[in-house]
């Protein structure tokens, strides 16, 4: 598991300084950077493939989206907006994620003063106008999707004086579903629960008409709250709509998709991204449940089956190459694990 979370932070770090050059410093860097790791520079190049089209398919879907400038770098200690920046967290493709403080907010005095929020900026001088894009497309997605007890809460995007856009989100307390199942030593019985209740609200997702296209441990937060284990789905970067709408009816005429190529489903993960639909999101809930039994995805764990029969079905049906052989929605994942769940107790 740590060998994996490595990989794809090395990933997203050697693909956010690259997007900061171009042409032959951008291919110089790329060569040093990953030496005879051919794997590597594909996923970084596919990233940044996937990075140009989506900005382009942004540009085309949503004329109106400002173009920005801005492009001093953000550190902690910098006040955006209403907002106190503590320590930076991480990097979420070209943006980077914040703790902060809000601040007594004297337009609306109710609100409570230095709350724990997270923000979300472009990072430093890299392909700023799409990241902007991005951003705003984000929050624009977050809201379209609804309130939801399990999904990160939007609280505002904006722009400074300055022109740096920047995304506020609710602060989720708590680690990754997997290290909550390892840390607390849970057995296989907790764990499917836990991801029962994930599967709920990507339902929930799916009913708005999206995707979330990057479902993984990392992006499902957990901690324990009322003697229950509380997950929370976050990170709707590169959410897609179903369908022919939008940005996913680009898609389907043979632009890249991007993600996190572990999780990905293979029709997620080709080099022309087919028109896709839920089952690529089961797809993805299969390799977290993977993850969860064996402790490693499916690429990187030498056991795939289950000593039990059932979940070892649901695991397979979940992972199935052919998406016409998976489950046909997570609703029938979710159930498959409930029936599953009933039959122990």
């Amino acid at each position: 598991m740590q060998s994996n979370e490595s990989n794809v932070k090395r990933e997203e770090g050697l693909f956010a300084l690259a997007c900061q050059l171009k042409g032959s410093a951008q291919y110089e860097f790329l060569r040093n950077s990953c030496g005879s790791n051919q794997c590597l520079r594909r996923r970084v190049e596919q990233l940044l493939a996937a990075d140009a089209d989506r900005g382009k398919l942004v540009d085309s879907e949503f004329p109106g989206l400002t173009e920005v400038g801005f492009k001093q770098p953000v550190s902690s200690g910098d006040q955006i907006a209403n907002y106190q920046l503590l320590r930076q967290v991480c990097h979420q493709g070209m943006g980077i994620v914040f703790l902060a403080h809000r601040k007594r907010d004297r337009r609306h005095p109710g609100r409570a003063n230095a709350a724990s929020v997270a923000v979300k900026v472009p990072a430093y001088g890299i392909n700023f106008a799409n990241c902007a894009r991005h951003l705003e497309l984000e929050s624009r997605i977050i809201s379209s999707i609804g309130d939801h007890p399990n999904l990160v809460q939007l609280i505002e995007f904006g722009y400074t004086d300055g022109g740096l856009p920047f995304l506020v989100m609710e602060w989720i307390t708590g680690t990754s579903l997997l290290e909550q199942c390892d840390q607390r030593g849970l057995g296989l019985s907790a764990r499917m629960a836990a991801l029962a209740d994930v599967c709920v609200t990507v339902e929930h997702v799916h009913r708005a008409g999206y995707i979330h296209c990057d479902i993984k441990p990392a992006n499902i937060m957990a901690s324990m709250c009322g003697g229950r284990l509380k997950t929370t789905l976050i990170d709707f970067g590169i959410a897609q709509p179903l369908g022919n709408r939008g940005v996913q009816h680009a898609l389907a005429r043979g632009c890249r998709a991007a993600g996190t190529l572990t999780y990905m489903s293979p029709e997620q993960a080709g080099d022309k991204a087919v028109d896709l639909d839920v089952r690529s999101d089961v797809y993805a809930l299969g390799c977290v449940m993977h993850e969860l039994i064996h402790g490693q995805p499916p690429g990187k764990s030498k056991t795939f089956s289950i000593s039990d029969p059932v979940l070892d079905k649901i695991l397979r049906t979940a992972l199935a190459q052919n998406r016409t052989r998976r489950f046909v929605g997570v609703g029938e994942l979710r159930q498959a694990i409930e029936d599953w769940l009933e039959q122990k107790e």
